[in-house]
């Protein structure tokens, strides 16, 4: 939930306070145009902060954060069985998961169930290899993408913006790096 720092409550926070927050955390760069994009993210966000796992991404945007990122993300829409990346695949495009859920496949076996707020694709996103999964769709899903190119034009726009997603977004990566290598699928 998100809670505002000028209102001091989830109730009464406006965007405007939220544009407030926008120039304080991220500097004058940020013009008004800037926070009034239309996407209405509060359903990741939502799902981000309520993402109870070892991997979840812990990230300090906030909602003035959020909504600054709005407009360098896609929507993807998925029904039951879609694809959403192929292992082998090196396009350097991450995703948030807002709703759903999705199945995480290595050589055509399962390894894990994604639910909302959890990021996948970071690791190709990052270092351009390979995937090393290819996720699928096991409900009707929702998940937001970044390209690597809007990363690239956000972090130009937004500095401070991109370190932040970039801190939560590696240590997402350190957790399952290590994990991967405590169960040997590490190579």
């Amino acid at each position: 939930m998100h809670l505002c720092s000028v209102q001091r409550s989830t109730a009464n926070c406006t965007d405007r306070h939220c544009k407030a927050q926008a120039w304080f955390e991220y500097g004058p760069a940020i013009r008004s145009e800037d926070t009034a994009h239309t996407m209405d993210i509060s359903q990741l966000v939502d799902a981000i902060d309520a993402l109870d796992a070892h991997d979840a991404l812990v990230c300090k945007l906030g909602q003035a954060g959020w909504k600054l990122l709005a407009p360098y993300l896609s929507m993807r829409f998925l029904q039951p069985g879609a694809v959403l990346m192929r292992e082998g695949d090196n396009d350097r495009e991450l995703y948030f998961l807002a709703q759903g859920e999705l199945a995480a496949q290595v050589r055509g076996t399962t390894i894990a169930t994604l639910t909302p707020g959890t990021v996948v694709g970071e690791g190709t996103f990052f270092s351009g290899q390979p995937r090393s999964a290819t996720i699928v769709a096991g409900t009707a899903s929702v998940a937001w993408s970044l390209e690597w190119d809007k990363y690239e034009a956000m972090a130009a726009q937004y500095p401070k913006l991109a370190l932040d997603l970039t801190k939560g977004l590696s240590a997402v990566l350190a957790v399952r790096m290590r994990a991967a290598i405590l169960v040997g699928q590490f190579v």
